[in-house]
């Protein structure tokens, strides 16, 4: 139970120490919140080298995901480069501070993938809510935007905890 709450403190420390610093322009500083957390948990997980793969997997799905809708104009980044259709690295990093919970304060979620969608739909854009709250990041459409994160997080949720498993 320790391990859990750690663990989930760590995240949320690290969630809201990325977003500051992105929106405050220092997204290295950023990065760095999230690498001091990430490195405290791989240094701590079971089998170091299957949670080091699962943190770079989130990472891919994580820049696809982010990109795409950056792409499509759904979100974007203050002081980030308007042209450029990629994401930005803090956000690719903060996806892998996400994974960070995946195997362990999210452990219970990895067997229920309806429940993760469920949560997904929910809990996702109310964290993209909480970044753009906090002036991390800003919507063209709030309302679109949401929709969109909604299915997307509905959807992406269940694939994390499969491959948490694995």
């Amino acid at each position: 139970m320790a391990k859990n709450i750690r663990n989930l403190v760590l995240f949320k420390l690290g969630w809201i120490a990325c977003v500051y610093f992105a929106a405050t322009g220092q997204p290295f500083i950023a990065t760095l919140a999230v690498a001091a957390v990430v490195a405290t948990h791989l240094y701590s997980a079971p089998v170091m080298i299957k949670e080091a793969v699962l943190l770079a997997v989130a990472a891919v799905i994580g820049m696809a995901w982010e990109s795409t809708l950056v792409y499509a104009g759904i979100v974007s980044y203050p002081g980030y480069a308007a042209n450029v259709p990629l994401a930005p690295y803090w956000i690719v990093a903060m996806w892998m501070l996400f994974a960070t919970t995946l195997n362990v304060s999210m452990k219970w979620l990895r067997t229920r993938p309806a429940l993760a969608a469920t949560i997904g739909l929910v809990a996702g854009p109310m964290s993209y809510l909480g970044g753009h709250k906090l002036g991390g990041m800003e919507f063209l459409n709030e309302t679109v935007a949401l929709i969109a994160l909604a299915i997307g997080w509905a959807m992406i949720m269940p694939v994390l905890m499969f491959l948490a498993q694995r």
